[in-house]
């Protein structure tokens, strides 16, 4: 699905895994960003990372399963278009879809 990406903090282009970087101490989720190896492991970041998947396995439904697990709120249009260079309307719908019922369910939780 993904091959030509780089890493959201500098650049590399090996070793890349989508991560969630934690929004806040008392937030679990994150936002989605495509970070390298050393970036990953660096000390001022790796305690803010909760999950890390390898770019060559994540796949519509491991991103669907992050949102709807509320791993992340990251906006989805960005994320795809901008991260991972992705342009898939079906996906896109998915994902909001998601994201919507997640609000009712906070909103109901209120």
């Amino acid at each position: 699905m993904i091959n030509k990406k780089t890493c959201s903090r500098c650049g590399e282009k090996r070793n890349l895994h989508l991560i969630t970087f934690s929004y806040g101490d008392n937030d679990p989720s994150g936002r989605l960003l495509l970070y390298c190896f050393d970036c990953r492991t660096s000390q001022d970041v790796n305690h803010r990372i909760d999950t890390s998947i390898p770019i060559e396995i994540v796949t519509e439904s491991i991103l669907e399963d992050l949102y709807r697990l509320k791993k992340t709120y990251s906006d989805p249009d960005t994320f795809l278009k901008m991260i991972l260079e992705v342009d898939n309307p079906n996906l896109l719908n998915k994902i909001n879809k998601i994201l919507k019922k997640n609000e009712k369910e906070n909103r109901l939780k209120s």
